[in-house]
Order: C-alpha cells, then sequence, then structure tokens
C-alpha cells in the first residue's frame, strides 16, 4: 500500500477494478460489493495513508478479490493485526470459502488456521514433511486422544479405575483434574464415559484436548533452518 498511500480506499479499490479489465456498470457494482463484502463502507474517503493496519488487510483483501477469482492466495494474512481484527478476518475467509472459492494462506500463525481450514501442507527446508486433511493430519500425528476430567469426590478411585480400563494408555492426576490418554476411536470415550457413570462415579467434567496444527508442526519438523 506505500505506493497508493495518497489516495482514498474507493480510488484505490475503483483502480485495481480498472487494471483487471472491469468496465463500465460491472467494474462499479464489482467495487460496490467489495466495499460492502469487506465492510470498508464507512472509510471509502479515507487516505491509505490514514488506516490501521486491520483496515489496510481488509482493503487489499478488497483488492485481491475485485475482480472474482476462483483462487486466493494471501501470505500472513493476519500478521500484525489485533485481535479483533484477526476474528474478523477468520470470519471473512470462511465465507469465501462456503462460496466455494479455493484459499491458500502460507502464515506461521498456526493455532488459528486450525479452526478455518481443511487441509495442510507442512514444508521444512524446501521438503513436504506432511500434507492431507486436518482430520487426517491430526489423527496420525496423534493417535492418542488426550482426555481431561474431574469428578465431584473419589479421584483416587478413578484414577485406579481409569488405570484398569482398556484403551486408557496413560493416566495421572492434575490438581483437582484427571489426565489420561485414550486410545481407539470416540466410541472408546463414550463407552469409557458411560461405564465410570454407571460404576457411581460423579463425573462433573469429560473434554478432549483439542490438537492444533502448531502441535502438529512442533511433531513433524526437526527445527532445521533454510
Amino acid at each position: 500500500l506505500p505506493a497508493h498511500s495518497d489516495i482514498t480506499v474507493h480510488e484505490y479499490l475503483d483502480f485495481y477494478a480498472r487494471a483487471y479489465g472491469l468496465r463500465g456498470q460491472h467494474r462499479k457494482e464489482a467495487v460496490e460489493a467489495i466495499e460492502e463484502f469487506t465492510n470498508v463502507t464507512g472509510i471509502l474517503d479515507k487516505h491509505l495513508k490514514a488506516l490501521s493496519k486491520g483496515m489496510k488487510q481488509r482493503v487489499t483483501l478488497g483488492r485481491a478479490l475485485v475482480h472474482d477469482p476462483d483462487i486466493l492466495v494471501l501470505d500472513e494474512p493476519a500478521a500484525g493485526l489485533d485481535p479483533r481484527a484477526r476474528i474478523e478476518l477468520r470470519e471473512l475467509l470462511t465465507v469465501l470459502a462456503e462460496q466455494k472459492k479455493a484459499v491458500l494462506i502460507s502464515s506461521h500463525i498456526l493455532t488459528e488456521l486450525t479452526e478455518i481450514c481443511n487441509g495442510v501442507v507442512i514444508i521444512e527446508k524446501g521438503e513436504v514433511l506432511e500434507t492431507g486433511t486436518i482430520e487426517a493430519v491430526l489423527k496420525k500425528s496423534s493417535p492418542r486422544r488426550a482426555i481431561s476430567m474431574r469428578v465431584l469426590d473419589k479421584q483416587r478411585e478413578l484414577l485406579k479405575e481409569l488405570l484398569q480400563s482398556p484403551h486408557v494408555a496413560h493416566a495421572t492426576e492434575s490438581g483437582r483434574d484427571v489426565l489420561l490418554e485414550l486410545e481407539g476411536e470416540e466410541e472408546s470415550s463414550a463407552d469409557l464415559l458411560a461405564n465410570l457413570i454407571g460404576k457411581g462415579f460423579k463425573v462433573v467434567e469429560f473434554k478432549q484436548s483439542k490438537t492444533n496444527l502448531e502441535d502438529i508442526f512442533m511433531n513433524v519438523t526437526k527445527g532445521g533452518v533454510q
């Protein structure tokens, strides 16, 4: 954006619409649609140099979308954004994916990508180390599921019961919680919980810890740099 800092948001988007070959009424409608989609209608007369980082990201996203591409390539789109701007950007990308657009994101902010991406490619030193759907890669990286649970009482008895239960690979106490690693599919979690309740344990919390892309990246890569 620095080279265009003295023009307004509308002038900027209209310029790129012209550069992409849009003409006449079609260009006018396309620019208006993108301004509304990226929610910049309230700042159309502001100069780019006066915008916040989050608003600049919205405008540059609008520039990339003004000619309605089928594929969108983004490099570190959330870099430097405050929490609200990151959430808003994530919502925009989700809408684009729902519109059947292919969105390729290159980023090191991996925890946020877990919620919006359905596929991943992990590259280190120019080599593809892992690729596939999020579900497949998560399962391959973490065949055991980490579960945290809490009971009203009889925590020691619970721990003993867990260590004798099938599919429980490991169990330990952590303050008021009991942490365990469970093998098998999700059905094993349901069976374990039903069994514990059936034996009189007053379970007040039973949740699976979600593995995110950051965890996978640390497991797959070796820390080498190029």
